[in-house]
């Protein structure tokens, strides 16, 4: 669809009174400029309504935008566009309506006509009245009035604004002229002209667009890309900040921010907690607490064999504790029945466990973060900068409520066996370097089995506290098999101690057990469920028997099985099905089901 520039409706003034106001809206983020907030198209302004502009010290700017659209013959803004009558009023005498409802108030108000509209043009006769006069083009006359009114000491009455200038008879009567227009007292003449001003804007809307592009880099040194994201998001608010359902609120900085935030594409959404909730699970998370409590600078470590339950430990101190402010888990765990599962390892940089955790910390500043000097977007930050904010907002948040500032970092282990030459544990601070009051959290496996964690968590310190993992209970086993098989209470009693038994406590292997006779009535069928399954406390253990069973699928008719499947698990994000995995492995459903 082709719409031409001279078809009526078109949207090139809306679109260039909206990237007008941005132009306010960004002054938000800068100091000097002294905003409080923006209004788009304020209700009971008359005249000066399209853009309201608040400062912090009270003053306020009405402003009327006057558009000639693109492709257009570029039309001069003449003194005539001020003052002739359009439906029974001027454009001159609503802005003076405008000032005088906001001056009543007690407000001190600004009257500004912003136009893209040419402001050049020669002199012409008029007549005002019985008075012969030769009127100047809108910007010259503009800026003489301006001029003249600057003056100490300053004008009385219309008559001494232009004493001294050669035209001053012309500039007299031209300013008579306009004023004759507008419904004012005389003692209200003098004021409303000082306010009144008007901005020119050599741009048609592309060019205004490219003007905010401008002032979107120049506030945010960022990149072409980052800076039409940025561009795209306002114009997106935009589109609210102008509906009706925004009437009477303002843009204020934490409006802004709400629009600004470019969120971490890669950001983990927070953890499901498993149910039933092993109640050793409870009892981890007040030992982590009350270790926290105690060592109130520094670090504690959450210690424990894999798949002992470290990250639902860490996901209830998350969710539990009001002073957990931000996480970093290092992979992407999977859902299964409730219960967390190992899932993709992330990228494990230091980049990566700043960024979450600064944004993490960024959701207790809304509303405030340019008032607390804190940058607004991760992506424009490198790490070493993303590590200073971090730890600085984490002092800050100490500093307001009093509590420990807590961190969360989950999945040490997984970092140490990457074998990427830097990971984010080259680039954890010192426990000497955390200031008062900022705790963070690690959870790893035994720090013995591990050289690659940093050399400070191996020594004795009184800036680190370490906090073992506690195996669930037969009543935490009973639980669950209760919720997930139709035994009865005898049978779920004897199978539950006998899967303690096997798996030895390990809250992964107990998991692994009870989905391997989910929905059994009979406990004669559980029991041959589980000796069949292999599982033990040992899961390096069970997976390589697991893999073994490769060796007989093999020869069901599918060569290279292992290095396939191992395939298609390294490239699935997520819960690999069967049904995806025969597909990937160009076989039948059927095929696979008989096959496994």
């Amino acid at each position: 669809l082709r719409l031409a520039n001279e078809q009526p409706g078109v949207s090139d003034p809306y679109s260039f009174e909206w990237n007008l106001g941005l132009l306010y809206v960004l002054d938000l983020l800068d100091d000097s400029k002294g905003v409080l907030h923006v209004e788009f198209q304020k209700r009971g302004i008359a005249g000066i309504d399209d853009v309201v502009v608040t400062y912090r010290d009270g003053s306020v700017s009405g402003i009327q935008s006057k558009y000639v659209k693109a492709g257009s013959q570029r039309q001069n803004l003449r003194f005539s566009d001020l003052i002739d009558d359009n439906e029974g009023s001027s454009l001159i005498d609503s802005l003076a309506q405008g000032w005088r409802q906001m001056t009543a108030r007690g407000v001190s108000t600004s009257c500004v006509v912003a136009t893209n509209k040419l402001l050049e043009g020669n002199r012409s006769k008029a007549v005002f009245g019985a008075t012969a006069y030769r009127r100047f083009p809108v910007g010259v006359y503009f800026a003489k009035l301006g001029d003249s009114l600057k003056v100490e000491p300053p004008p009385r009455n219309v008559s001494e604004i232009f004493s001294g200038d050669d035209d001053a008879f012309d500039l007299c009567a031209q300013t008579k002229d306009l004023l004759s227009h507008c419904t004012l007292e005389p003692d209200e003449e003098i004021s409303f002209l000082k306010s009144l001003s008007i901005e020119h804007y050599d741009d048609y809307f592309s060019e205004m667009s490219a003007r905010v592009d401008r002032r979107i880099s120049e506030l945010f040194r960022c990149d072409r890309g980052t800076t039409m994201e940025i561009h795209d998001r306002l114009m997106r608010a935009v589109l609210g900040w102008t509906s009706s359902g925004f009437a009477d609120r303002c843009v204020d900085i934490a409006e802004l921010e709400k629009a600004l935030k470019l969120g971490n594409k890669h950001a983990l959404p927070p953890l499901m907690l498993p149910s039933p909730l092993f109640s050793v699970r409870v009892a981890d998370v007040d030992n982590i607490i009350m270790a926290i409590k105690s060592i109130r600078c520094g670090y504690v470590f959450l210690s424990g064999s894999p798949g002992s339950g470290k990250t639902t430990a860490m996901s209830c101190l998350a969710q539990r504790s009001d002073f957990v402010r931000a996480t970093y888990y290092a992979y992407r765990p999977r859902e299964a029945v409730g219960h967390t599962l190992a899932g993709g390892t992330r990228e494990l940089t230091p980049s990566e466990l700043w960024t979450d955790l600064f944004e993490g910390l960024q959701r207790h500043f809304e509303g405030r973060l340019v008032s607390c000097g804190i940058p607004l977007f991760s992506r424009l930050l490198d790490a070493s900068a993303l590590k200073t904010e971090v730890l600085r907002m984490s002092e800050l948040l100490y500093r307001e409520s009093g509590t420990p500032t807590v961190l969360v970092i989950d999945g040490l282990d997984h970092a140490a066996r990457s074998g990427a030459n830097l990971t984010f544990l080259e680039d954890l601070p010192h426990p000497d370097g955390l200031a008062e009051g900022v705790v963070i959290v690690l959870g790893g496996q035994p720090k013995e089995g591990y050289t690659r964690y940093p050399v400070w968590l191996r020594r004795k310190s009184d800036r680190l506290l370490q906090v073992d993992i506690q195996m669930p209970s037969v009543d935490d086993v009973m639980l669950l098999v209760k919720e997930r098989t139709g035994l009865g209470d005898d049978d779920s009693f004897a199978i539950s101690r006998y899967i303690y038994e096997i798996c030895q406590g390990n809250a992964l292997s107990v998991m692994y057990a009870v989905r391997s006779i989910e929905k059994t009535a009979n406990s004669g069928e559980a029991l041959r469920l589980l000796e069949e399954s292999g599982l033990s406390g040992d899961l390096d253990a069970y997976y390589d028997k697991v893999w073994g069973e490769l060796g007989r699928l093999s020869g069901a008719g599918v060569p290279f099985l292992g290095v396939k499947l191992a395939s298609i698990l390294s490239l699935t994000d997520g819960r690999a099905s069967l049904d995806a995995c025969a597909k990937a492995l160009g076989m039948s459903l059927a095929d696979a089901q008989a096959a496994v």
